[in-house]
This record gives structure tokens, sequence and C-alpha cells, in this order.
């Protein structure tokens, strides 16, 4: 069930509105996010049919985090083999297909304009009708299109992960280590510290003025969110507005979380938590 707090939204995926046979989840609408794009591709398995596209029309790059199963992104005239341990960017003018393997392969999928302010994609907003996707502008602009290949993948542990800077913590730097300039990307791993307690710093957005969206990739966890607790496991998302203090509590096996962020109505500039 969908969770409303003030500045903050919690709602499983699986609970999101979803379009094309229940194989996309209009996240960014659902979770009321306004400062990048955000959907969850869920593809049965061995499944080769999904219509390539390009960003040529607005810009836009987008990163591919797979949460589960495996399979296969073609970009270009490559075929890079995806599952939980990689991430991919891939800019706006290469061609790009998703492909399931044996498990099928639930994808989420982040994207923004760089140097640009967010502006939602009408076609997929919350309540919108169900686009024809040959209709889409992105697939369209692939017919006779000759692809670049540039995309990025980078295994998640490789991506020089942050320790000691807060006990039980390690931070992913994916963004960076990606190239992604239109919204902040990390992945969390937040391990059990001092019993109900945690490492993790209670922070806010307020003068970086950052949406953000958490999802649980593994494990669970509670997030305090000022007097509230919200309690959430794997294949959930909470979105939270930048003035509300928020502070991540481990489960008992920690929690692997992949922290989104950007301000609505303007570029995405850098990432400055105000810790409280």
């Amino acid at each position: 069930m969908s969770e409303t707090i003030a500045g903050v939204t919690h709602m499983p995926i699986e609970e999101m509105e979803a379009i094309w046979r229940g194989s996309y989840r209009r996240a960014r609408g659902s979770l009321g996010v306004q400062a990048f794009g955000l959907g969850v591709m869920d593809l049965p398995p061995n499944f080769d049919r999904i219509p390539r596209h390009v960003h040529t029309f607005d810009g836009q790059e987008e990163v591919y985090i797979p949460l589960k199963g495996s399979g296969w992104i073609d970009v270009g005239a490559e075929r890079v083999h995806i599952d939980p341990g990689v991430a991919v960017r891939v800019g706006p003018t290469a061609s790009r297909t998703l492909i399931s393997g044996p498990d099928g392969l639930q994808v989420l999928i982040v994207g923004g304009t760089p140097g640009q302010a967010y502006e939602p994609f009408a076609p997929l907003e919350l309540g919108a009708p169900e686009p024809d996707p040959s209709g889409l502008p992105g697939i369209r602009a692939t017919e006779g299109y000759e692809s670049t290949e540039d995309y990025l993948a980078v295994p998640i542990e490789g991506c020089g992960a942050l320790t000691g800077v807060f006990e039980g913590v390690t931070l992913y730097p994916l963004g960076r280590a990606l190239g992604v300039t239109s919204f902040g990307l990390n992945e969390l791993d937040v391990q059990p510290h001092g019993g109900n307690d945690s490492a993790y710093p209670r922070h806010m957005h307020e003068e970086d003025r950052q949406q953000e969206v958490y999802v649980i990739a593994r494990g669970s966890g509670v997030v305090e969110v000022d007097d509230d607790r919200i309690e959430l496991t794997e294949g959930e998302m909470v979105s939270i507005e930048p003035d509300v203090v928020r502070k991540w509590h481990a489960g008992d096996d920690g929690v692997r979380i992949i922290a989104i962020g950007a301000p609505a109505g303007e570029p995405y500039a850098s990432n400055k938590p105000t810790i409280v």
C-alpha cells in the first residue's frame, strides 16, 4: 500500500501505475517527482520485442540499473550483459533496447538533460492514455538513424567505494563513475550500527533544493522522516522533498539503497546535503 506523509511518498513498485501490459511502471508520476525522469521496466523471461529508441529529440541521458533478473542492453551495435551488479549510462545519440534473460528483467531507468531543468514527458504522465510506442518521438527518430555507441557500463562494486566517513556506511558514487551530470546518483550500503541507531547522518536538502528518491535494492531498513518512521524492504521506493529531515536505519541484514536527486525546475548542479 502506498503511504503519504507531508513531503514524503512511499510506494512498492508493484503498486505503481502500469502501462504496456505491466511492462512499464510510471514511477515518477506515482511518487510525485518533478526533478528527473523515473520508470521501471519489468520484462518477462526471454523478451526481445522492446523497440529501439534514442533521445536526440530532447538530449536526455539515461541510466539503467537492473533490480532483478538479468539480460542485455543493446546500444548501437554493442550488446552488454546486465544484472543487479551493473549500471549503464546511455547518451542521447545512442540507439538502445532491452532484452531479458531466462529469469526476466526488472530495470530502474533514470533520465535527465544535462544543463537543463527536467521537463516531464507527457505520454508517461500519471493517468495519461497509454501511448502507442510506434508514435513516440524517440522510437520514430530511429528510422534510418545511424546510432553512436555513447554508453558506459560499470560494475557497481568497482565504482570507487567511499568508506570510513560514517561507520557502517559505504557509498558507491555511481553518477561520478558514469559521468552523469543531469542528476545525482549514488548507491548506499548501510549496515546495522549501535543497536537501533545508525551512523548514517540525519540530513535534508534545503540548500540545494533536491527532491530525492530512494530505491531499496536489497535488504530492509527504516527511514526516519521528521517525526515519522517508514519501514521499507526490497522493491519499494520513497520520494522525499528537500525540506524534510531524513535518516536511514538498516534492518538486521543491512540495506542497499539507490539514491537519486535533483532540484525541480532548475538544472542539477551538485549534491550539498545539510547535516542536522
